[in-house]
């Protein structure tokens, strides 16, 4: 049987963009489980890595009925995976697409369950970023759970194989198809487009392709509700309509407004008798088990609900219009109920029972003027009034609320009012005088006092953006900004401070390795043309970059050896060049000795020292066959041909290095024994060959064969132990780190091999540090 982790796998029952999801059992409980697999390039990914885990702690850390719980993450096979409870029902996508005839006030119970989710979440500063009906589920007890929270972030930044947006775009909110960051005005947003699919069966924006879809969101306005679906309260319409304007500074600030809404609905389904809840086995979002189980999950988070807004610091705060007295309530509210904002901020019109008295409005153009300066003048006052009354307020609030750390800034008092008396004013009616104490007096304005808990969102916000932009010294900043206010968020801000720092020692590793790559390719280049010194110099760079990768261990090797070498070597081949243009006697044997020393360095000149060399021998056997007065040794044209031909067959092999070399030098040696044997002035340089030249070559590439495969066991062994590191450190898996990572890199340092130093270094300096970091 297939396992992931410890969970056997029973069945696939879904897979996506982001990975596969299976029906899974624990060994352990035996409990049912859902595991799901994520691919698409963030296993690969360090960056995408780190951030998943990061998202998907944050969304681990949500205990809400309806929300999903998250049982575990972890990898297996290198491959991360979420371990979550499984869910038996259907989701919401599924649901719309088989249309079946399901009573108006359940679909709305659906949604409140989910509303009630996401406002959970965005108190917690976790933005949902891809709201969709597949991602809502309903149980056989009709519960709605919200899933795959934390995983739209990572999709953000990931492709898929179309080139296409992960997520679906009929959900997106016009500012995120701008390229504006994804906000709490994006889930209301998409749970807006949720709520019009769910009542009509159909989306609100449609189109052909992507581009249409894209153009409809921008530019469409829906069609009304109404004409789809005859029985929608106005109520509801009008929520979905204020839930879907494409401003969203015009939109429901917050979660909170907009489930405020959805319930006031929703309870006047409950009081009609509605076949939602009376005589049905599916519980309504109202229901006692529900509302038990938030209950149970955050008392005080819901006591402090009104004085919290999800991500929106600066946007104004919902405020419903009072109802005018003797005024019948609207369809589908109670008479108690607070009636739904229109997206103009007038309240919805009232039916009445008879038509409008017709009214005589037969004044002439000076009395209009009159009543209108009249009109403009009290609208003054009363705007003064209003000024001065939020500033009391705002000190009322402020003193409650005082904070050494916690800075508002104060609202101005209203400046002294003058008026002209003139005639208009003088005729003017006065306002009927109210009691100070009515508060239908004076609208309830309050200042716009952002809580601690949504500034500190707001700088987690900036910080998130920060990062994702690599930009971690601002990221940090802005956390210490958010840390400073001392507010309910501060565990967040030391998580969020410890993965973006992680973040960046993963950035700066990267940085090393592109800044080491470029200067060994360029040490590399100044080598091969002989610059020996600048050569030194960019090997050297390396050598001093703070965090050293795969090139640290060569570039030491070339500095304390190769380079060395070569500088003999071309020592040595300048001497050889004075001697050849040398007159004095016995400069023949002199320059043979030193071009058999610069054969013995190796290096770019032994091609042409061996020339050399035999060409000197020549010169050598022919001076003393003069000198003795013997007939000089003749060469035939068939047997110099023929070394000639053996030398370039030589010079071919040589260079290869390969196994395939080995076997054609070995070919070679019985063909120039043939030469040394025919005897000649030329059997030197064959017997030269067949017992110096080619036995050197072959045993050279038998050692750099071995090397080279020592050195690749060696590297991948190092990069294995380096890919454990980063995700033990992601994962903050401190046991791991001691363990087995530790024992990896202490084997390595004790191979003596050729990564044997960088493998030191994370055993002395890294892994103690990270240790160190994540406390005992």
């Amino acid at each position: 049987m297939q396992q992931i982790g410890r969970y056997e796998i029973l069945q696939e029952i879904g897979r996506g963009a982001m990975g596969v999801v299976f029906k899974g059992r624990d060994p352990l409980i035996g409990r049912a489980v859902a595991v799901k697999t994520i691919t698409s390039g963030v296993a690969e990914s360090t960056d995408l890595l780190e951030r998943f885990y990061r998202e998907a702690r944050a969304a681990g850390g949500l205990q809400h009925p309806n929300i999903v719980t998250i049982y575990e993450m972890a990898e297996s096979g290198g491959a991360p995976f979420i371990a979550m409870e499984y869910l038996e029902g259907e989701g919401l996508e599924k649901l719309i697409a088989r249309k079946p005839a399901v009573p108006l006030g359940t679909k709305l119970g659906y949604v409140v369950q989910a509303c009630r989710a996401l406002e959970f979440a965005h108190r917690r500063g976790v933005i949902h970023r891809d709201v969709k009906p597949a991602n809502i589920m309903v149980t056989h007890d009709g519960i709605v759970k919200v899933v795959d929270f934390g995983i739209a972030r990572i999709a953000d930044t990931s492709k898929t194989q179309t080139g296409a947006l992960l997520g679906t775009l009929a959900y997106m909110s016009p500012e995120q198809l701008r390229g504006q960051h994804a906000d709490a005005s994006c889930d209301i947003w998409a749970l807006g487009v949720v709520l019009y699919e769910l009542l009509a069966y159909q989306r609100p924006f449609t189109g052909q392709n992507h581009a249409a879809v894209l153009l409809s969101i921008l530019q469409d306005e829906p069609r009304s509700l109404r004409q789809l679906l005859p029985e929608c309260p106005v109520a509801l319409e009008r929520i979905v309509s204020r839930a879907l304007l494409k401003d969203d500074k015009e939109r429901y600030s917050t979660m909170e407004a907009l489930l405020k809404d959805l319930e006031t609905v929703s309870a006047s389904f409950e009081r009609e008798g509605s076949p939602s809840v009376a005589g049905k086995p599916i519980p309504s979002a109202n229901g006692p088990q529900t509302l038990a189980a938030t209950q149970r999950i955050d008392v005080q988070a819901l006591s402090n609900a009104g004085e919290t807004r999800a991500s929106k610091p600066n946007a104004p705060a919902v405020r419903p219009v009072a109802q005018q007295p003797n005024t019948p309530a609207v369809a589908g509210h109670a008479a108690s109920a607070t009636p739904i904002v229109k997206p103009d901020g007038r309240p919805p019109a009232k039916p009445t029972a008879q038509p409008p008295r017709p009214q005589n409005h037969s004044f002439g153009p000076t009395k209009a003027r009159s009543w209108r300066k009249a009109a403009a003048i009290c609208a003054v006052v009363a705007m003064a009034a209003l000024v001065a009354f939020a500033a009391v307020r705002h000190r009322k609030i402020a003193a409650a609320t005082a904070d050494p750390e916690v800075k508002v800034n104060p609202i101005p008092p209203a400046p002294p009012l003058t008026a002209t008396p003139s005639t208009a004013t003088k005729n003017a009616v006065p306002p009927t005088p109210q009691p100070a104490s009515t508060s239908a007096s004076v609208p309830a304005v309050e200042p716009s006092v952002s809580s601690l808990e949504d500034q500190q969102r707001h700088f987690i916000d900036l910080a998130h953006q920060a990062a994702d932009a690599h930009d971690y010294k601002a990221a940090q900043s802005r956390l210490d900004e958010a840390g400073k206010l001392n507010g309910p968020l501060n565990s967040l801000v030391t998580d969020l401070r410890r993965q973006f720092g992680e973040e960046a020692y993963g950035a700066e590793l990267k940085r090393a390795a592109s800044q080491e790559q470029a200067l060994w390719d360029q040490g590399m280049a100044e080598l091969q043309d002989g610059r020996l010194d600048d050569a030194e110099k960019s090997l050297r760079n390396i050598l001093m970059l703070p965090v050293g990768d795969r090139h640290w261990v060569d570039a030491e090797r070339y500095v304390d050896e190769v380079i060395p070498q070569r500088r003999q070597e071309l020592q040595l081949w300048s001497e050889a060049q004075v001697e050849s243009n040398s007159l004095e006697r016995g400069h023949l044997l002199k320059e043979v000795k030193v071009l058999d020393e610069v054969l013995a360095e190796g290096g770019p000149h032994e091609q042409q020292a061996r020339q050399m060399r035999n060409a000197v021998i020549r010169q050598v056997v022919r001076e003393n066959a003069r000198r003795n007065g013997t007939v000089e040794p003749t060469l035939s044209a068939g047997y110099e041909a023929q070394l000639a031909q053996l030398e370039t067959e030589f010079g071919n092999l040589a260079p290869k290095g390969d196994a395939t070399a080995l076997e054609g030098l070995q070919a070679l040696r019985p063909q120039f024994k043939a030469l040394a044997d025919a005897g000649g002035p030329l059997a030197m340089d064959a017997r030269d060959y067949l017992n110096s030249v080619i036995p050197k070559a072959q045993k050279q590439i038998e050692d750099n064969l071995a090397a080279a495969a020592s050195e690749s066991s060696a590297n991948a062994a190092y990069e294995g132990a380096v890919k454990e590191y980063d995700r033990a450190v992601a994962t903050q898996n401190m046991g791991m780190l001691r363990g087995r990572v530790l024992a990896a890199f202490q084997q390595i340092a004790q191979s003596g091999g050729i990564r044997a130093k960088e493998a030191e270094r994370y055993v002395h300096v890294l892994i103690p540090a990270a240790l160190k970091k994540s406390g005992p």
